[in-house]
């Protein structure tokens, strides 16, 4: 088991907060829909602001926990853990999240803002709880291990 720093805990911990409330500001639930899709919409936000925030604060196996099934199964945690531990993104750095909409019955698309990258992720409603689904590329590249993530990662400049 890998021991994360109680500071990028703290730093994780403080994104989310940061992250929570720039969502609320703007919004952050599905657009319209019964109070139904909104409840769903805000279940899926607070799944977002975990993953993100553990992202930010260094949780790497704490992140992976939020996948879907199909996600954990593809990428083993371990590999995740050593790719973001050996070439690891901007910690401390809040994802800030956009309104979000339900795209099907079971899923959910969100946008987000980190370190100058902007992006969206997808979430999906498994068993009545809702899972970040991490993109096709994100689940190809760790599909080749986590020396190949380290490669690219530093050919890009992206470790930190």
């Amino acid at each position: 088991m890998v021991r994360v720093p109680k500071r990028w805990v703290a730093l994780g911990t403080a994104a989310a907060a940061v992250t929570a409330a720039a969502a609320l500001r703007s919004g952050g639930a599905a657009h319209g829909g019964s109070g139904a899709d909104a409840a769903a919409g805000q279940q899926a936000l607070a799944v977002a602001r975990q993953e993100f925030g553990r992202l930010s604060g260094g949780d790497w196996a704490g992140a992976w926990q939020l996948w879907t099934a199909d996600a954990r199964q593809a990428v083993p945690q371990d590999e995740f853990v050593r790719a973001n531990t050996e070439c690891r993104p901007a910690l401390g750095v809040p994802y800030v999240l956009g309104p979000g909409s339900r795209t099907g019955p079971g899923t959910f698309r969100v946008s987000w803002t980190h370190a100058g990258t902007t992006g969206s992720s997808t979430l999906q409603l498994a068993s009545g709880h809702w899972y970040f689904s991490p993109g096709p590329q994100t689940l190809a590249d760790f599909r080749l291990g986590a020396d190949h993530v380290v490669r690219q990662r530093r050919a890009s400049g992206s470790c930190r």
